[in-house]
């Protein structure tokens, strides 16, 4: 199965849009590139993974592995999952629970986002 994902930079808002981008060092120089995400829901999007070859002066976005941002807060959950599925699931799952939220504790955060990990690769392993 394929699909057509359509990732853009562009934080829209009432009353305007942002373009979001990222500051990355790569040898002695700081580049500013466009940061591409799909939004989930609000201010909450999913943005693939981004590394740095230091020795080939190259960035890469890795499509095969996501990260979920709150856009506004400038805030990462603390995993980086194989696949916009299970990135989705996490943004909803933590979007949906009572108990932690972008306002919560760092340490609250983490503990988090490892229990839905372990949640997660149980249900990838069918034991869920």
């Amino acid at each position: 199965m394929s699909a057509h994902v359509e990732l853009t930079n562009i934080r829209w808002f009432a009353g305007g849009f942002t373009l979001m981008s990222r500051a990355v060092q790569i040898g002695e120089n700081e580049f500013t590139v466009p940061l591409p995400c799909q939004f989930v829901s609000g201010s909450v999007a999913l943005v693939p993974q981004m590394e740095v070859d230091e020795d080939s002066q190259a960035l890469t976005w890795r499509m095969n592995r996501w990260t979920v941002q709150h856009t506004e807060r400038k805030q990462v959950l603390p995993l980086s999952v194989a696949g916009m599925a299970s990135a989705v699931r996490a943004a909803r799952d933590f979007e949906a629970d009572p108990g932690v939220g972008w306002h919560s504790d760092p340490v609250e955060i983490e503990s988090w986002a490892s229990a839905w990990a372990e949640r997660e690769n149980a249900r990838m392993r069918g034991d869920a």
